[in-house]
């Protein structure tokens, strides 16, 4: 078995210099929670509006009051508005220290992202203890992110004396609150211990969540007999699944053992919608945004975690003269409100990438502007 340590990294939330990440932010702080009195929700509701006619100055005026007035949500979202670089005049105030307002106020998200800042050293010095301070906070505030980043704390001396105890509850915290990669985390840390039927256990749990390291260490321990009696049948199924999401450990695995890896994953990339898809959408529907980057593969296999009943599509932003570049896409709304239904609707697991509502118009527009 691979050492499942190594797979375990801090994870943080906010990557520069992507103004598109921000703004996934802005929107974050904006709909995961309620505001402090009915004047406050309407005022929230005119800055979503003004977002959604890309009318970021119009935002941020309706945002800086609320935030004059205390409000936490405001202060964090109007923090990663002026960050998105939209605004036309500069902030009076910086950016950081609205962030700071709010996570002192104790909203987990932003003490989420200002621990994030200081592990980083994004913004600020790098400060460790800080980190973890501002971690806590957000932990204690049920964000599971910030829970599986004390976990990690703790149980790999980083920045912090390891104390296993105090990784398992921050693990288990987070496990609860239906982060797979801290269910995978507590098998590592029972494996390590030889406790074979409890590591078992939670890879089995963070398997059937999708997570397809713990599919494939899952695999391992029913091939050996560990924590559960040996069961090479079940082993190929689980080597198999972890193989349709391109491990190459587990395709390794398979042709170790004579099997040929399952074609399920290019069945399913067959069903995933194209450029002519996104270009025959009224440009007045919305989309969610659930991924941009290089990798084509990255893009497909995030769209496969979603709802084969929602349609979902990929396409290429390469130009001649550039790498190529891939956004994911789920869904057609005909209104904004619709979109962040079903943006709400999503289990913790898809929305901890902050997924980005667009308008096609603009997905148009970038598409058009590769010709």
């Amino acid at each position: 078995m691979k050492d499942p340590t190594a797979l375990l990294n801090a994870k943080t939330n906010h990557k520069y210099p992507s103004s598109a990440r921000v703004l996934g932010w802005v929107f974050a702080f904006l709909v995961y929670g309620v505001f402090h009195n009915a004047l406050a929700e309407t005022s929230r509701d005119a800055a979503i509006g003004a977002l959604q006619r890309l009318d970021y100055d119009g935002a941020a005026a309706i945002l800086r009051r609320l935030a004059d007035d205390g409000d936490a949500r405001a202060q964090a979202a109007l923090s990663s508005l002026i960050e998105s670089g939209q605004l036309s005049e500069n902030s009076t105030v910086p950016a950081i220290e609205l962030l700071r307002k709010a996570a002192e106020q104790g909203l987990g998200l932003a003490a989420l992202e200002l621990g994030n800042r200081f592990h980083l050293g994004t913004g600020v010095p790098q400060d460790q203890t800080r980190a973890t301070k501002w971690w806590t906070v957000a932990a204690e505030k049920g964000t599971s992110r910030a829970a599986f980043n004390l976990g990690l704390t703790y149980s790999q001396s980083l920045y912090a004396p390891v104390n296993l105890d105090r990784a398992k509850k921050w693990f288990r915290v987070a496990a609860d609150r239906g982060l797979k990669e801290a269910e995978f985390a507590l098998g590592v840390l029972e494996f390590n211990d030889e406790s074979f039927a409890l590591a078992y256990g939670h890879f089995e749990s963070a398997a059937e969540s999708g997570l397809a390291i713990a599919q494939y260490n899952l695999a391992t321990m029913l091939e050996r007999g560990l924590g559960h009696p040996a069961d090479i049948d079940e082993a190929l199924r689980w080597y198999q699944l972890a193989a349709t999401l391109k491990l190459e450990e587990a395709i390794e695995s398979l042709t170790r053992l004579g099997v040929p890896a399952s074609g399920q994953n290019e069945a399913v990339q067959i069903a995933l919608l194209a450029v002519d898809w996104v270009l025959s959408q009224p440009g007045s529907n919305f989309t969610l945004q659930v991924a941009i980057g290089h990798s084509k593969q990255a893009a497909i296999n995030i769209l496969e975690r979603y709802d084969a009943s929602v349609e979902r599509a990929y396409v290429s932003l390469r130009t001649p003269a550039t790498q190529a570049q891939y956004i994911a896409l789920v869904g057609s709304f005909t209104s904004y409100l619709e979109a962040i239904s079903f943006l709400n609707s999503l289990d913790d697991k898809l929305r901890a990438n902050k997924p980005w509502i667009r308008r096609f118009t603009t997905v148009h527009t970038q598409l058009s502007s590769l010709n």
